[in-house]
């Protein structure tokens, strides 16, 4: 972004949103009585992008990271202290294997003025850890009846679960920008009434960047509380998840190399999330579905 050195005398408001799509499986490495692991792999696709406000405008600069693509290796572990309560850690890693950029300056409110655009491409590593406690409020099993054509041993236990679930969380994802071009690039001072961006430096011209190798480390933590549903019937399962992050301090950390500008940007704030699950136990240690 071209105007990020005047972060530290804008009025600030730091806007981060995601949305994430996944191929989830799942294999269970170990299992007792009170204890279980399991092994996760995933293929992800996420959009991530942060906003700055100015003193007048509601987004002054946006940074877009498109179609992050990665995959996610992980572990879990559970261990049960009584039928109804169920201990649980996570880490999860991700190595980005494709992703885009987009990089954009504007002169007035609702994205208007547009004086500033640049593309790259996007590359690095996510990375997950956590701890939680989980209670199943409610619990039923039962197996339908049976109808008159169906056979022996046709039978499939329908179970549902509503559970909740609190915990602690840190999620840090580091990404660094390359292979840039400018794609769009107009004087401020020539737009009629730009006048928050007055003194601020056109930017480059049109055309690839040379050498550009930027990077931003994001960082959040803190506690969640959750609400999640499960119900199956044979081996098919369906997951509905809503988490509450609260009290989630923020901290961001931006190396523009061609600038060269280092900034950093903090935040607390709280955010929401909703994950729906669909997938079948292939076997008996193997599970493989969908998760948006």
């Amino acid at each position: 972004m071209n105007i990020k050195h005047r972060i530290t005398c804008a009025i600030i408001l730091l806007i981060l949103s995601t949305h994430a799509f996944a191929l989830e499986s799942e294999v269970e490495i170990s299992k007792s009585k009170n204890f279980q692991t399991k092994f996760l792999f995933e293929q992800r696709q996420e959009d991530l992008s942060w906003t700055v406000r100015g003193n007048t405008m509601d987004i002054l600069s946006e940074l877009e990271w498109k179609n992050i693509k990665s995959n996610s290796y992980g572990i879990r572990a559970d261990t049960y202290a009584n039928p109804k309560i169920q201990l649980f850690g996570f880490l999860g890693i991700s190595n980005i294997t494709s992703g885009k950029t987009r990089d954009s300056d504007y002169c007035f409110s609702g994205r208007q003025g547009e004086w500033s655009r640049s593309i790259s491409r996007a590359s690095g590593d996510q990375k997950d850890f956590g701890l939680g406690l989980l209670y199943k409020l409610v619990e039923v099993a039962q197996i339908p009846a049976q109808s008159a054509t169906a056979e022996d041993g046709d039978q499939e236990l329908r179970r549902f679960q509503l559970n909740l679930s609190t915990g602690i969380s840190r999620h840090e994802q580091s990404y660094r920008i390359t292979n840039g071009a400018q794609v769009l690039s107009i004087d401020p001072s020539l737009i009629a009434g730009c006048t928050e961006l007055a003194g601020v430096v056109s930017p480059p011209g049109l055309g690839p960047i040379p050498g550009l190798n930027s990077k931003y480390k994001a960082t959040w933590q803190g506690p969640w509380l959750g609400l999640e549903s499960k119900y199956s019937l044979g081996g098919w399962l369906l997951r509905a998840e809503f988490n509450y992050h609260l009290a989630q301090d923020y901290k961001g950390v931006g190396t523009w190399n061609l600038r060269p500008l280092y900034f950093t940007q903090t935040a607390n704030g709280a955010g929401m999330d909703l994950q729906l699950f669909s997938g079948v136990q292939l076997a008996d240690n193997l599970q493989i579905g969908l998760q948006g």
